[in-house]
């Protein structure tokens, strides 16, 4: 992915589609996800576990 426009693009296929590796492949091993102030998931370990509460939910990406 050469630019930021194509990793939105991408993730959002990603979550739509719940597919959580696909999700993953948009972040880097050691990347920092902010959820909102004070909640953080940091790693990709955390940033899987933050995805599947999401897929669970059934919430979609805009």
């Amino acid at each position: 992915m050469d630019n930021l426009d194509d990793v939105v693009n991408e993730l959002d296929k990603a979550v739509n589609s719940k597919n959580l590796d696909a999700v993953l492949d948009c972040y880097e091993e050691e990347a920092i996800l902010v959820m909102e102030p004070g909640r953080v998931a940091r790693g990709k370990a955390e940033i899987s576990d933050f995805f599947k509460y999401i897929f669970r939910m059934d919430i979609k990406a805009p």
